[in-house]
């Protein structure tokens, strides 16, 4: 999918009032560049929802970003937008042979997960993925692999590669939103020898989450007359609260409904803003986690400082308070404990030797016997 960047100048007037950087890290000896959006009221001591939103084949991130108009929500909404590039402007969703060949995006998404909690203060149980066609494809192919990390996904004219479903590591529920026309000329809609049709990526969701197979069907109010309507179809609740949501757009084309119109893409129904829908659908989940790490409460003060952060080695901790024995567990990104360690009592400081821990966000949690207190820290 090509599209203007002319979409730039005529969103200009739109008022906005967080801001957009645009940054990049090395990740597999390659310079990878991303667009983040921080909303106006972002305040490091609150920790923010993540939504990744991917561009298309062909596109970028500075053309998915004016396109999908996602950041006039996360600004009122208060959630970070990262818009990340992929290397030639596409996404290694899953059509390579052998399938696991080529950019390993799956992975460049993780450390970009990594790097974002590095620089804010990320709420880790709701990192989310959504993409228009070929940036579809790609979260589909996030929530296989990396359901760890990510806690639900949307897909805009988007499906699945063939070769995905016998492919998919899914180990969790996944709730997922389909948003797709019937006259998509480019993602068609029942599907081709290279990608699933659409019922049969719902379908598949469906019995990956353990859904009611039979949807409660809503037609969507017909606002404007612009030759598109909309049937709503929800599978759930399903298994741990998850949820398989399809939007099917009646005559709808390969656009990002109730936005920008690109007639060349065909119609762009303005009954239903994808942006609006995805942020609905996103804030029902979170991943769930641990008993140990939940009932902790994040501290405000300065009782403990933990540096460096990121750090490369050694992870050094002096405390402020020295009468109690306290326990440190540092956590994995998916949860796992990967080492405890008692501090006794009078010791005002210690260090952890992370050298051999892989990189990436890692919860530590020190517990007093009376109150737990989390960290967040990046190894890189």
């Amino acid at each position: 999918m090509r599209i203007s960047i002319l979409l730039t100048l005529l969103l200009s007037s739109l008022t906005i009032q967080g801001q957009t950087f645009i940054k990049s890290f090395t990740f597999d000896g390659v310079v990878r560049s991303y667009r983040i959006f921080i909303p106006s009221n972002y305040d490091p001591l609150n920790e923010y929802p993540l939504v990744f939103n991917l561009h298309g084949n062909g596109s970028s991130a500075s053309q998915q970003e004016p396109y999908s108009q996602m950041n006039l929500i996360a600004d009122t909404a208060n959630f970070i937008v990262v818009y990340p590039d992929g290397i030639s402007n596409t996404w290694n969703s899953g059509f390579n042979v052998p399938y696991n060949s080529g950019t390993n995006d799956v992975g460049f998404i993780s450390a970009l997960i990594d790097t974002v909690s590095a620089n804010y203060t990320i709420n880790s149980q709701r990192v989310y993925s959504c993409g228009m066609s070929m940036g579809g494809f790609m979260s589909y192919r996030l929530a296989c692999e990396l359901n760890g990390r990510i806690a639900a996904i949307a897909s805009v004219t988007g499906l699945m590669s063939v070769q995905l479903p016998q492919n998919c590591q899914q180990q969790k529920e996944v709730p997922v939103l389909q948003i797709h026309g019937t006259d998509d000329a480019t993602v068609l809609y029942n599907g081709t020898s290279w990608h699933t049709s659409v019922n049969a990526t719902v379908d598949f969701w469906i019995q990956k989450n353990n859904c009611p197979t039979t949807a409660i069907v809503t037609n969507m109010p017909d606002i404007v007359n612009e030759g598109s309507t909309v049937v709503k179809y929800y599978y759930g609740p399903c298994t741990n609260n998850s949820e398989v949501v399809l939007f099917k757009v009646e005559g709808g084309g390969h656009t990002w409904p109730g936005d920008i119109a690109v007639p060349s893409l065909g119609n762009t129904n303005q009954d239903i803003k994808a942006s609006i829908e995805i942020w609905k659908f996103f804030s029902r989940h979170e991943l769930a986690l641990p008993t140990s790490v939940i009932h902790t409460k994040l501290s405000k003060g300065n009782s403990i400082i933990i540096a460096p952060n990121p750090v490369n080695d050694k992870l050094n901790l002096s405390f402020s308070e020295t009468e109690q024995e306290k326990i440190i567990s540092v956590f994995n990104s998916k949860a796992v404990l990967v080492h405890t360690q008692t501090v006794a009592p009078s010791i005002s400081s210690t260090a952890i030797d992370l050298t051999t821990f892989p990189t990436g966000l890692y919860l530590v949690v020190i517990n007093n016997g009376e109150s737990k207190e989390v960290v967040k820290v990046v190894k890189k």
